[in-house]
């Protein structure tokens, strides 16, 4: 996880250095490359931001602007991930959303996100099955397909407007449902909180 970290300061030094580089006039900044650290947390209901106890994950994306004006932005994205909850699941995820991000003059913004996605998730801990001779042995963990809806609030700070970088960072708090869920339930609560960077390569 240390590891994973120092990436975000690799970025900013990579994107400090490219900052100064012109930009072609009409650009609008399509298929920036989007890099998160994430929570990962279960609720019913969900009761809130839930930073404690830490079920790490990571997601990777991008994003296409159907509209981008002066202040907004109308954007779908696509995002893949994987997340360990040592008490749920391990899940590996795939996911789109449609958005609209509104930034202030000096680089404030925020955005919101509805999306439905794909989640295949695997057993925390190690599978057991009966076999013929009456006892138990270990068995394949093949996943449990499943489908999610989702949303999304955001709040970040992009560098551009001041700084020149093209780069932002934010926080983003991820509620979602997912189904089927298990024996007891056909729907299950998340939510993931989201610490990030977006970097705008062109």
């Amino acid at each position: 996880m240390k590891r994973a970290l120092m990436i975000i300061p690799a970025l900013f030094l990579w994107v400090g250095s490219a900052a100064g580089q012109d930009v072609p006039a009409g650009k609008k900044w399509q298929f920036p490359l989007e890099l998160t650290f994430f929570n990962h947390s279960v609720s019913m209901p969900l009761d809130g931001i839930i930073l404690s106890p830490i079920h790490p994950g990571f997601s990777l994306g991008t994003e296409y602007a159907y509209k981008n004006g002066r202040r907004g932005r109308i954007f779908q994205s696509l995002v893949g991930g994987y997340f360990y909850n040592k008490y749920n699941a391990k899940g590996l995820f795939l996911q789109t959303s449609a958005g609209y991000r509104y930034t202030l003059g000096f680089g404030l913004f925020g955005d919101l996100t509805l999306g439905i996605g794909y989640i295949h998730a695997f057993h925390p801990r190690p599978v057991y099955k009966l076999n013929a001779g009456g006892e138990y042995e270990r068995a394949k963990d093949k996943g449990k397909p499943g489908f999610i809806a989702l949303g999304a609030l955001a709040i970040g700070y992009d560098f551009r407007p001041k700084v020149g970088w093209p780069v932002s960072v934010f926080f983003r708090f991820q509620p979602f449902i997912q189904t089927p869920y298990n024996l007891d339930s056909s729907i299950g609560p998340q939510a993931m909180v989201h610490f990030g960077i977006r970097v705008k390569f062109w």
